[in-house]
């Protein structure tokens, strides 16, 4: 979930177009360690999991950016 959220924050989409480019985009396939033919998840749950899970959403913008950060 975590690595779908960066995704969406790296190419500034929503929750329904990070899930639908999972489906046919193989460098986000790869990136979310998924088989070519896997099925990804619903973009309900995505954006459930941003709404419950991750309460603070500075934390989230500083966990995504300390991760590009590292990345970089």
């Amino acid at each position: 979930m975590f690595k779908s959220l960066l995704l969406k924050a790296i190419y500034t989409v929503s929750d329904v177009d990070v899930v639908e480019r999972s489906r046919y985009d193989m460098s986000f396939k790869y990136f979310l360690e998924m088989a070519p033919e896997e099925d990804v998840i619903n973009s309900s749950s995505l954006t459930k999991f941003r709404k419950l899970r991750i309460k603070d959403m500075d934390l989230l913008n500083l966990s995504i950016n300390k991760t590009v950060t590292i990345a970089l």
